[in-house]
């Protein structure tokens, strides 16, 4: 089963449950300093050790390391797209092994990036701002295309 197979089959099962219980994909973009050696260092180990750990696990997508910021993030980043079913493990794995100069934001995906991305999100490490213009703009252009609510989160799930 794709994963997309596995979001439709889940929303099917929650179309009567409240938007909270609706959530299955959930992204954590960590962020480290680019023009920080040791970070890029540190930041290359985690993102081998996530595609070695995680990878293999269909609950998981670990993407590309971004080397600039990218939308509405002020720093490069990794971004790890997981299901509900592992938001536990994830998050308590990120708390355990994150560098401590790292800081990762962690937000459900659903037709909302805006709030997705700040008044719905939680943040290990340090806050950072974020470009909420750009989230705005993003929203704006998927109310205007007439987008449904799994379209977006479709396509927002592989950013």
């Amino acid at each position: 089963m794709t994963s997309r197979d596995a979001f439709r089959l889940y929303r099917e099962k929650t179309r009567d449950k409240p938007a909270y219980e609706r959530v299955y994909f959930f992204h954590a973009h960590i962020y480290y300093n680019i023009d920080d050696a040791g970070e890029v260092a540190k930041m290359d180990a985690l993102h081998k050790t996530l595609q070695g750990s995680f990878s293999q696990d269909d609950h998981y997508e670990v993407h590309t390391l971004q080397t600039k910021p990218v939308g509405p993030h002020p720093l490069p980043n990794l971004e790890v797209l997981f299901t509900r079913d592992r938001f536990t493990e994830f998050v308590s794995y990120l708390t355990f092994t994150m560098p401590p100069t790292f800081s990762a934001l962690i937000h459900q995906l659903t037709s909302d990036q805006l709030g997705d991305h700040t008044t719905r999100a939680m943040w290990l490490g340090k806050q950072l701002p974020l470009k909420p213009e750009i989230l705005h703009k993003m929203d704006e252009r998927s109310a205007a295309k007439g987008m449904s609510e799994e379209e977006i989160v479709w396509a927002v799930h592989a950013h």
